[in-house]
């Protein structure tokens, strides 16, 4: 059976109350209250209606705050409040859950999915111990594979310091994508000479999950999905899907020519 939800949204915003309200509502609540300084209303399916304050829902899932909003008080059981604003947020040691980007007007930046896994998790029986949703993590939505990216160079640079010892399919690709030349050219012989030292690092998954900022799989999935459909058509390089399996999995990552592909497909989108 499916989870719905429940949730309240306290701004004096009128059209930024209303909106996330109404994105709440689609992400799988059944119902969502608008609180503001004079009013309240509950949106459900049957649309918007007023509702008296004493007469409000005793709880919730989850309670969107708008940081001005501190003297309303919420009704009853509410299980996690987040805060926001228009400026954003970097966190508060008295406000733990913060919504990082800016949430503006009556247009946010806060899809379907990011409410709904919001909502799950605010719903989750101990939403502290779970992998902290995106739009409570600082900056991540941008980089995703701006880092995987960097961790392919980083791979390449420490298992191929001498380009010459690779295998000549394996050689063919790295002068595709130009580590060939950087290796052997001043900057490239830098880095190469630091990263050789971290060979055992770059095999290891946990320091690729680092990078990603320890998000979930199906969190880096549906960042990489986002990223690259703005960057591309095509749907995400089958190099790139299979390499987050292998940052997410268990076992060194060894496959080299999968790590030099991989990157050829993220060069490709110039990013």
């Amino acid at each position: 059976m499916t989870h719905r939800y429940s949730a309240i949204v306290v701004d004096n915003n009128l059209p930024r109350c209303k909106c996330l309200a109404e994105l709440a509502l689609a992400s799988g609540c059944d119902y969502v209250i608008f609180a503001m300084l004079n009013r309240s209303s509950i949106l459900g399916a049957d649309g918007y209606r007023p509702v008296p304050r004493d007469r409000l829902p005793m709880g919730f899932d989850l309670a969107l705050r708008h940081y001005r909003q501190e003297a309303w008080d919420l009704p009853g059981l509410t299980r996690v409040t987040v805060w926001y604003g228009a400026e954003g947020a970097e966190g508060d040691p008295d406000r733990p859950w913060n919504i990082i980007r800016p949430v503006r007007g009556s247009s946010v930046d806060i899809t379907v999915d990011d409410m709904k896994e919001l909502l799950g998790w605010a719903a989750s029986p101990d939403p502290a111990s779970e992998p902290r949703p995106l739009l409570l993590r600082p900056q991540v939505r941008d980089g995703c594979l701006i880092a995987l990216a960097a961790l392919c160079q980083g791979y390449l640079a420490a298992r191929y310091a001498d380009p010459n010892c690779a295998s000549d399919p394996m050689r063919d690709l790295l002068v595709r994508i130009g580590w060939v030349a950087y290796a052997s050219s001043p900057d490239g012989a830098a880095t190469v000479a630091e990263a050789t030292a971290i060979l055992a690092q770059m095999r290891d998954p946990k320091t690729w999950h680092r990078a990603l900022q320890d998000m979930s799989r199906e969190q880096a999935f549906r960042l990489a999905v986002e990223e690259w459909s703005a960057w591309s058509r095509s749907p995400l390089a089958a190099e790139v899907s299979a390499l987050i399996e292998l940052a997410f999995g268990p076992a060194p990552i060894e496959d080299a020519e999968l790590v030099g592909r991989a990157y050829e497909a993220l060069a490709a989108l110039s990013l």
